[in-house]
């Protein structure tokens, strides 16, 4: 099931491991943090511009520097940012590298999974190949499949965020008087909810429901929702997907869940 009208904002695929060196790595014998060596710098150049030279052979080749050359950078925060250079629906995805970190992003208009898991497995290939020798057989500490979605009143039909929240999504809170002897009204009061879900998988789920008064000019009600791994995955091409296809699978199933009542206004598809 597709949505022509799907509230996603931004789907992300983040995979992360422990570098060689680096700002902020462990300093041997220490229980001290290291500080970035330069050949540590260099080494994490050479990784980017291996990575960006290959991945603009595959169309991505508009590179954006978020932290200058020659800066320090800690480990797992974005330092380059890579997007297509076409004019088709590549143009919705975007690859980030640093140091021990990459990740794959899909921006609206997001068709479906199908069309965005090659974009993650092109880019995730080329990851592999572009990361120092010393590198190539670090197992991912994490991997993170994360969906951020946005209900505005075309989805919400005005309701007030606790009112969605329980009549849409069927989550009822019920609020002692301490809480509400004070209040304007009890429906005024807007409930922020964070959920954490051990799934039989394996994986761990987070589920994050906030009502913004506004955000970018919108306004709406956002649910965030990510499935991570709990232990150490193998650096390799198979897994890797496997793993995001297990959690994507995990969130999905969730999200047809919760968002029954309104998927008439979502507009399906086939």
């Amino acid at each position: 099931m597709k949505f022509k009208k799907a509230p996603l904002i931004e789907l992300v695929a983040e995979f992360r491991w422990i570098p060689v060196g680096g700002l902020g790595a462990p300093a041997p014998n220490s229980g001290k943090l290291a500080r970035l060596q330069p050949a540590d710098q260099n080494r994490n150049e050479t990784f980017f511009s291996r990575f960006s030279s290959s991945i603009s052979e595959r169309g991505y080749s508009r590179t954006e520097r978020l932290i200058p050359q020659g800066w320090p950078f800690p480990n797992h925060l974005p330092v380059c940012r890579i997007r297509h250079s076409g004019t088709d629906q590549k143009e919705t995805t975007l690859y980030q590298v640093g140091a021990g970190l990459f990740s794959a992003h899909a921006l609206p208009p997001y068709k479906n999974w199908d069309e965005f898991r090659p974009v993650v497995s092109s880019g995730l290939e080329v990851l592999l190949k572009a990361r120092d020798r010393d590198e190539s057989d670090a197992k991912f500490t994490t991997i993170t499949l994360r969906y951020i979605d946005r209900f505005e009143s075309n989805l919400t039909d005005n309701l007030l965020p606790r009112a969605f929240i329980d009549k849409v999504f069927d989550i009822g809170l019920r609020l002692p008087n301490a809480i509400t002897s004070d209040a304007v009204s009890e429906e005024s009061i807007n409930p922020t909810i964070l959920l954490r879900v051990p799934l039989k998988s394996g994986l761990l789920m987070t589920l994050g429901i906030n009502p913004i008064a506004e955000q970018g000019g919108h306004n709406g009600i956002i649910l965030d929702t990510s499935v991570v791994t709990q232990s150490s995955v193998p650096g390799d091409l198979k897994t890797a997907i496997e793993v995001l296809d297990t959690a994507h699978a995990s969130i999905r199933k969730l999200f047809i869940g919760l968002t029954a009542p309104i998927q008439k206004q979502m507009e399906p598809e086939d």
